[in-house]
């Protein structure tokens, strides 16, 4: 029988500890702005939103502080009118509090969680001179994290994060205004605040003014510089119930989305997952036209779905772009405007936009390489007269986009790669003069065909305009007209005309076109040429994959000798009939795969029966051998 060990521990308790991991709960029992509860004070409580709120920023430091909300309640907070404003309103003299002050405060770190059941909704009949320039929850202090704010809507911003805001988020929520409550700003961030997260929220249709919006980052005079905010998973959503916009109907306005302004400058912004819908007149998706100096970008995966903004995509207009970066300003780090999705091609009655993205910078000279560390790539446009245009901007690379069928492009496709003026309209990327990637011309192909299932493509190099700098990168692209409907592949490191081969087929009869990336003046930053004309190309035979796989068995494999290709010219014994081997000693296996199909081989798993998997080969090129091995030790069977 086991014996039984008792150990006793014992410790001195921290009670410093002890403190720093209290959470003191505030629990929301009632719909009513004020109502006063003594027994709702610093240790917690049942009580109003507001009382909860003063007891809870009268907590010492040391511990967590959770409001939350009885799920019995739920309903509308009455908001102040006239008569009420003043015994009602914080003030307060922080830099981006609305004059008239804020319905709400948190002036500590807490974690408020309404779970989407109590509403702020000024009365939509209701004059704004009742409640003019109001916040409805001022955050202004580190790390306040808001969750499931739920029909939060205030006469000028609903939620304002200070720039003493560090560390704080909003998490989970729908705002969408079915009337017109007289919001200008659903969220306000100023600087210079940092670390901020907007996540998993639903916003639109506020009736303001063109300088607002349903995310407005702020900078100050003496402060402009705000640190990575991330903006994820939100629908900016301004699909319309009515057909006009008026005073008493926030259901037919359109809001801009996310807004920077006076000159606000971000290190790290975050744009991701994020769905733009319906926005319209003036109203812009991401607006940075009035922001500062700006580093360390990533618009990623979002998708932006019928805007119908107002434009003037001609020589001389910038016009209202879904995306429209800082005008004359520029970027540092690294900036990324990548694998998104610009779907306007429906419904075709209402015309195409303009512009997808535009940046007007700030680099004058006609002949500068200087890079703009920004990137459009991956990104997939339709049905947009000019999808990117940019204007001194130095170095800009614009590569493996593509295109659908209601783009812009010139009728005749050897137009796209010439560039000027005269056709400026219709252009799938838009380099606008020599401020811009030099506006160099790019390499074009002659003829496009398939032998032997790989596809057959002779190119060569400008024969006018400034010629991209050497060795370049050719992005290749099918089309079944004179777009660039999709990415075949690239080749590197061309420097004369030639003829290169692509794995890729094209998947039926159409035309090949190319864009050229030159070499910068930098390896990371390289230039980008508009898209070249179009070569026909035959729809593609069928290619069937096959491989074949020969398993061979070694003895005395030399101690070096471990890889595949090692051992097969190591000179060891190959096992066969003829041959016997002592029981535990050392062997080694190979695997050789030839690929006997038509078609490149990617991601090839070797498994057998003793070892699953084996490895996994990258690629096999049709015709070709690749192959791995494996050591083991010999067994007597039955063992």
């Amino acid at each position: 029988m086991l014996a039984t060990l008792t150990t006793i521990v014992t410790a001195q308790l921290d009670t410093s500890a002890a403190q720093a991991a209290e959470v003191v709960t505030f629990t929301v029992n009632s719909t009513a702005l004020i109502a006063p509860d003594p027994s709702c004070d610093g240790a917690g409580g049942e009580c109003t939103l507001r009382e909860a709120l003063e007891s809870a920023n009268a907590v010492p430091p040391g511990a967590d502080v959770l409001i939350n909300v009885d799920e019995r309640v739920e309903g509308n907070i009455p908001f102040p009118t006239s008569s009420d404003v003043e015994p009602l309103m914080y003030k307060g003299t922080t830099a981006g509090l609305d004059a008239d002050g804020a319905v709400f405060w948190a002036d500590r770190p807490m974690t408020i969680d309404l779970g989407g059941r109590l509403h702020l909704v000024p009365g939509a009949s209701a004059s704004t001179a009742a409640f003019d320039l109001v916040t409805g929850i001022f955050v202004d202090a580190e790390n306040v994290h808001l969750k499931n704010f739920t029909n939060w809507f205030s006469s000028a911003t609903a939620i304002m994060f200070s720039g003493a805001s560090s560390g704080s988020s909003l998490d989970g929520g729908s705002s969408i205004q079915t009337a017109n409550n007289h919001t200008d700003r659903q969220i306000a961030i100023w600087a210079p605040a940092s670390d901020l997260t907007i996540s998993n929220y639903i916003m639109g249709r506020q009736n303001n003014p063109d300088y607002d919006g349903s995310i407005v980052i702020e900078g100050t005079a003496a402060k402009r510089s705000l640190a990575n905010i991330t903006i994820s998973n939100v629908t900016f959503d301004n699909s319309l119930d009515s057909s006009t916009c008026s005073s008493s109907d926030g259901r037919g306005c359109s809001a801009h989305g996310i807004n920077l302004q006076a000159g606000a400058s971000l290190d790290g912004l975050v744009v991701e997952n994020c769905s733009f819908v319906n926005f319209t007149g003036s109203r812009v998706p991401i607006d940075a036209s009035s922001g500062g100096d700006q580093s360390n970008w990533d618009i990623r995966g979002n998708t932006f779905k019928d805007i119908r903004v107002s434009d003037s995509v001609g020589p001389t207009g910038e016009g209202y772009a879904a995306v429209r970066l800082p005008t004359d300003e520029t970027f540092s780090g690294s900036s990324y405007i990548r694998d998104n999705v610009f779907n306007n091609s429906s419904p075709a009655s209402q015309g195409k936009q303009g512009l997808a993205i535009y940046w007007n910078g700030a680099v004058s000279s006609l002949t500068s390489t200087t890079p703009s560390t920004v990137f459009i790539e991956d990104n997939y446009f339709d049905g947009y007269l000019m999808p990117v245009r940019i204007y001194q901007t130095g170095t800009l690379t614009v590569r493996r986009n593509t295109f659908g069928p209601a783009s812009g492009s010139q009728s005749d496709p050897k137009d796209e790669e010439a560039g000027g003026t005269s056709t400026w309209a219709k252009f799938m990327f838009n380099n606008w003069d020599a401020t811009a990637n030099r506006n160099i011309r790019t390499w074009h192909p002659q003829s496009a065909t398939i032998t032997d299932c790989v596809l057959q493509v002779k190119v060569e190099p400008p024969t006018s305009g400034t010629a991209p700098s050497t060795p370049v990168t050719l992005d290749f692209y099918w089309t079944a007209a004179n777009q660039a409907e999709e990415y075949l592949g690239s080749v590197h490191n061309l420097t004369s005309a030639t003829t290169v081969a692509l794995e890729q087929l094209p998947r039926s009869a159409g035309h090949i076109r190319l864009q050229t990336q030159g070499r910068g003046a930098t390896d990371a930053q390289a230039e980008s040429s508009q898209y070249s004309r179009t070569v026909p190309v035959a729809a593609p035979p069928t290619c069937q994959p096959a491989l074949e796989i020969d398993l061979r068995g070694w003895a005395e494999v030399p101690s070096g000798a471990t890889s595949h290709d090692q051992i097969l010219a190591s000179g060891a014994i190959e096992l066969d009939d003829a041959v016997s081997v002592t029981s535990g000693t050392p062997l080694w296996f190979t695997y050789t795969v030839r690929n006997t199909g038509g078609v490149v081989l990617r991601e090839v798993l070797v498994r057998d029966s003793q070892q699953n998997p084996v490895c996994q080969i990258e690629v096999i090129p049709i015709g070709a051998t690749a192959g791995c091995a494996r050591q083991t030790v010999a067994w007597e069977s039955g063992e």
